[in-house]
């Protein structure tokens, strides 16, 4: 067997590795501050991709007086699973690669800030995984 097969465990990061996520992510997160007919700079997607969905509803009450933390993180989060659930598609190969390890018996792994049920959701969905393997 190949080298690089050696230990059986491979790591993958999920959004922008696995899966294209980013503008459905925008989508999300900027739909609050839309919906509230509230502009904002370019580039804020950027600063707010790694912040969670409980620090941007803060980071809108704090910057743009939006007053309803809990609901808009639930907003967020819930279209943000839409968007994972049933649109969000693998990268181009990512379906065959990981094919061919399991094939091989590596153990595949993901690290990701998402939470598990949007990775669920959208693995399920795209037929790579059957809910916990």
């Amino acid at each position: 067997m190949n080298r690089i097969f050696e230990k059986n465990v491979f790591l993958f990061d999920l959004d922008g590795t696995l899966i294209n996520s980013m503008e459905n992510f925008s989508k999300a997160v900027l739909s609050v501050l839309e919906e509230n007919n509230i502009s904002y700079p370019d580039g804020i997607v950027t600063k707010l991709a790694a912040l969670g969905y409980q620090k941007i509803a803060e980071y809108y009450h704090e910057n743009y007086g939006l007053k309803n933390i809990e609901k808009m993180r639930d907003t967020m989060s819930e279209r943000a699973y839409a968007e994972y659930r049933d649109n969000i598609e693998l990268k181009s190969g990512v379906f065959d690669f990981l094919n061919m390890c399991k094939n091989l018996n590596i153990s595949l792994n993901v690290l990701t800030a998402s939470p598990y049920r949007m990775i669920e959701a959208n693995f399920k969905r795209n037929k790579i995984i059957n809910a916990r393997n």
